[in-house]
């Protein structure tokens, strides 16, 4: 049952939305302005929903709206930091499970320094490589050239031994183990070993040491 509290955030949320379409002309704005304006009124609308399901398809009929933007940025080769519509349309691809889809447009955004919205409240890279690593666990979809590009983005390390992409240890542990958990499954036991073993490394609550342990025994006995 939706609370008093709430029914009277939905009322006001919406009239708000009501009065910004009055006072806004749309023809008076550049394109990137106008895309803006869009995301806005759809994350307005995604705070209507509660359920993460019906986020999710929300978000899937959200995303072509902006497909054409991330694409001509990703054509030119660069970016603005504060690009909000590139990042948060990166965000929303992890969301609805398009992990294949959303791998180089993670990639492009890190070398290029993207940010985060200030919604999140975690640098752009903690945020893609943990849900990433959330998504993976819970069974999406993903390619093993994929999973590989990803992985070697979270080990990645400059001369000086400290990782390029930063991120905290505990979210590294975890995309690794889910990376190790992928492998087991659809990959190498090797491989999931490996990842199982940095995972713990990076981590040692990351709660791998079992599942590495069961697979050095597969491996023993193959």
């Amino acid at each position: 049952m939706t609370s008093p509290a709430r029914r009277h955030y939905l009322r006001e949320t919406a009239a708000r939305q009501a009065r910004e379409e009055n006072e806004v002309n749309l023809e008076n704005l550049q394109p990137y302005q106008r895309l803006l304006y869009r995301l806005r009124q759809d994350k307005a609308a995604l705070k209507l929903i509660e359920s993460i399901q019906d986020k999710a398809k929300a978000k899937a009929e959200m995303l072509p709206a902006y497909a054409e933007w991330v694409q001509g940025v990703i054509e030119s080769g660069s970016a603005d930091p504060a690009d909000e519509v590139f990042t948060t349309s990166v965000v929303w691809l992890i969301d609805t499970g398009a992990l294949d889809a959303a791998t180089p447009l993670i990639e492009f955004a890190i070398a290029h320094g993207l940010q985060s919205a200030d919604e999140y409240q975690r640098i752009l890279s903690t945020l893609l490589i943990e849900q990433m690593g959330e998504q993976i666990a819970a069974g999406h979809n993903i390619s093993q050239a994929n999973i590989e590009r990803l992985t070697e983005m979270a080990l990645a390390k400059a001369e000086n031994g400290m990782h390029q992409v930063d991120m905290p240890d505990a979210v590294r542990a975890k995309f690794l183990k889910a990376a190790g958990v992928w492998n087991i499954e659809f990959g190498s036991k090797s491989r999931a070993a490996d990842l199982l073993d940095r995972a713990i490394a990076y981590d040692e609550r990351v709660g791998a040491k079992q599942l590495l342990k069961e697979v050095r025994a597969a491996l023993n006995k193959a």
